[in-house]
């Protein structure tokens, strides 16, 4: 993972613009199963 990510704020970043993304409707499918 460090390896991916070397700077560990672009880790935030990148989970915070998934999540965003996605909105409340993406999360409620992924958690629907």
């Amino acid at each position: 993972a460090v390896e991916a990510f070397p700077e560990a704020e672009q880790i935030y970043e990148t989970n915070i613009a998934t999540m965003e993304k996605l909105g409340v409707a993406g999360w409620e499918k992924l958690f629907k199963k």
